[in-house]
């Protein structure tokens, strides 16, 4: 039953006990007073509205029965006039009878008032009605008013009252307190996704809950109040009766767990008073179905996102990262134990942490968006990113996830692709120019020396000495064209790699000691392994990138130029590093384009052939640069270049078993 109605019922109860009440003391009150006060009426008129007055106040009372304490406004005002329509057959009474004992009778009425509407409401209906009674008295018996009557009648009515109400008062307290709790069990146990059954120490089901009800596939209705060994259907939960049915000294004395099959989790508790009487036990039954499901889909989720070969990061609205995959955690080095749930400027670069910024300012949908970042180091990273939004069932955004690809490799191997292509179309049409060029220009340097060696005027000379000399600058020019256009293959020859870098060293270090540089050799390793390179072609490139870095060094005060040699595996790296001005990330994709130069002095092919060059050996070269710390060219190189891929698997197993490569 639901506890504000049978709290109703209750009050209604009393109500009508109080009014059957109330109608006898009437009836007893009006006997008396005809038993014994009667005979001294003066007239029988008077005796006669005694009566009729009398009964009046018990069908009043009859009607005051029928009173429900949650009634409607409209039924208030009902109320109130049977209310005052009896008190009025009590002042009546009072004024015929002229009885002290007449006046108590509008005591019960007052209780009727306390418990619907509280003491304060009643002390006060009871001071007006003293004071009614009060007047009355006063115009009944002006003359012979007995004040002391009046006065005890008075602190009586007062003081029983303000018991009365106080006592009903305390009463409504503790039974509103208890329904309070009652209504927030209720509510606690109606709302719990578990199971919730308490078994009484006679073995009857007094609580089973909606969960418990859903997971045990039982009607509550035919479970409550009835002995637990007594309910069909409970078969399928033969653990929770197995252990409702043990004695108290059988239960455990701590919560024991207990696993029915692989769908519920039970666990059992004992209830006991505060003086250790055994009132009973409770069952928790958990539903493992849902569990599972989930777990299942949330192992389903993990796989799929460590399976991503790309970053994956989750930042919730607020900015706290709340999801990284293992890919996320290798490319940022992230920690799980330290990074989760701090914020994104704790955690990453300032560039890509103002761009989670923006994107959580406006969070939105994307795809492939491209972000470069430049570290703290020269090394920089060009991203693809794509954004999707985390939202809830109510559409309100959670969080945002970036899916990260890093395309720095792919977008070089496409520079590179680009690069050749460039070289392979710009190369024949230089060599069809040069040609062309370098016919006309002997000519015209023949004819300069023939005449220069018949004039006789110096200023003459002179000019057809210039003549010359530009036309060996051009035709030095035409020769880079050819070289570029046409490059020779490369002549291989077996040397150790230490050998070939001495003679690489002492080519360049004339050139640093002019320029008051200092020049490092540096190898990483003692290894010296034989390589099998052109060696003039790799010293005209070390040369032409040596030139470079000591015309980008000229403002620098101290100037270095440092060649580091590496040993990786099957091939050999180089960083070409010097601390000049630097390069602009916007020229670094042109700076090995063919006629591509910065400087107004040179033709732009420098680079183009060292690449060319490098490329023949089968190897790679690439540049980072910083704006104002300086560059460094990357070159990988095969120790052997001209090997086929069986040769080079043989020789990288004999080098790691130590064999000699001569």
């Amino acid at each position: 039953m639901n506890i504000s109605m049978f709290e109703n019922e209750r009050k209604e109860k009393i109500n009508r006990y109080l009014v059957i009440f109330q109608m006898v003391f009437h009836f007893v009150i009006i006997i008396w007073y005809l038993q014994f006060e009667a005979a001294s009426y003066a007239s029988m008129e008077s005796f006669y509205a005694l009566l009729m007055i009398s009964f009046l106040g018990i069908i009043t009372l009859a009607f005051l029965g029928k009173i429900k304490p949650y009634n409607t406004k409209k039924a208030l005002i009902y109320e109130i006039l049977i209310l005052a329509g009896y008190i009025f057959t009590v002042f009546l009474l009072a004024y015929l009878t002229d009885s002290f004992v007449t006046k108590s009778l509008f005591f019960i009425p007052m209780i009727l008032v306390i418990i619907k509407y509280g003491k304060q409401i009643g002390l006060i209906i009871t001071g007006i009605t003293i004071i009614a009674f009060l007047i009355l008295d006063l115009l009944a018996n002006a003359s012979d008013l007995n004040f002391e009557e009046m006065f005890i009648f008075t602190v009586i009515s007062v003081l029983l009252i303000w018991l009365l109400g106080s006592l009903l008062e305390t009463e409504e307290q503790m039974r509103s307190s208890i329904i309070e709790f009652a209504q927030r069990d209720k509510y606690i146990l109606e709302n719990n996704d578990c199971g919730i059954v308490y078994i009484d120490n006679n073995d009857i089901v007094r609580i089973f809950n909606s969960s418990a009800e859903e997971i045990l596939k039982l009607d509550k209705n035919l479970v409550l109040e009835k002995s637990i060994s007594n309910i069909s259907g409970m078969s399928e939960t033969s653990s929770l009766v197995e252990i409702a049915q043990n004695t108290e000294t059988e239960l455990p004395s701590d919560e024991g767990v207990f696993i029915s099959d692989n769908n519920y989790l039970l666990s059992c508790s004992k209830v006991a008073s505060d003086d250790g009487t055994y009132l009973g036990k409770v069952f928790i039954i958990k539903d493992l179905t849902q569990t599972n499901v989930l777990y299942s889909l949330e192992q389903k989720v993990h796989f799929i996102t460590n399976s991503i070969e790309m970053p994956l990061l989750t930042f919730s609205e607020k900015g706290d990262l709340i999801f990284f995959n293992k890919e996320a955690s290798s490319f940022f080095y992230l920690d799980h134990n330290t990074a989760l749930f701090r914020s994104y400027r704790e955690l990453f670069s300032n560039e890509l942490s103002d761009y989670i910024e923006k994107v959580l300012q406006s969070p939105r949908n994307f795809l492939n968006r491209e972000l470069k970042l430049r570290g703290e180091t020269q090394k920089h990273k060009e991203l693809l990113i794509s954004v999707g939004v985390i939202k809830n069932i109510q559409e309100r955004v959670e969080g945002v996830s970036f899916l990260i690809n890093d395309v720095t490799e792919l977008k070089k191997r496409d520079r590179q692709i680009m690069q050749a292509d460039k070289l392979a179309a710009i190369g024949e049409m230089a060599a069809g120019i040069a040609h062309e060029i370098r016919n006309p220009l002997t000519i015209i340097k023949g004819m300069a020396q023939l005449k220069q060696r018949k004039v006789e005027n110096d200023s003459l000379a002179d000019t057809f000495a210039l003549i010359i000399e530009e036309a060996n600058r051009a035709n030095s020019m035409l020769n880079e064209f050819l070289t570029f256009a046409r490059p020779s293959e490369p002549e291989f020859t077996e040397k150790p790699l230490q050998e070939v870098f001495e003679k690489i060293y002492s080519l360049i270090k004339p050139h640093c000691q002019l320029k008051d540089t200092e020049v490092a050799l540096v190898y990483k390793q003692n290894d010296n392994p034989i390589v099998n390179w052109d060696n003039k072609q790799l010293m005209q490139v070390f040369l032409n990138l040596a030139l470079n870095s000591l015309k980008a060094m000229e403002g620098t005060l101290f100037k270095k130029l440092e060649i580091s040699i590496t040993i990786k595996g099957e091939s050999v790296n180089i960083d070409f590093k010097d601390n000049g001005v630097g390069i602009e990330d916007e020229i670094l994709n042109d700076i090995f384009n063919p006629f591509y130069t910065t400087n107004h002095e040179g033709t732009g092919l420098g680079l183009s052939i060292c690449y060319r060059i490098i490329e023949n050996h089968k190897g790679k070269i690439s540049i980072e640069s910083k704006k104002g710390v300086g560059t460094i060219f990357i070159i990988k190189l095969p120790i052997k270049p001209n090997l086929t891929a069986e040769d080079r698997i043989q020789n990288s197993k004999d080098r790691r078993e130590g064999k000699s490569d001569s």
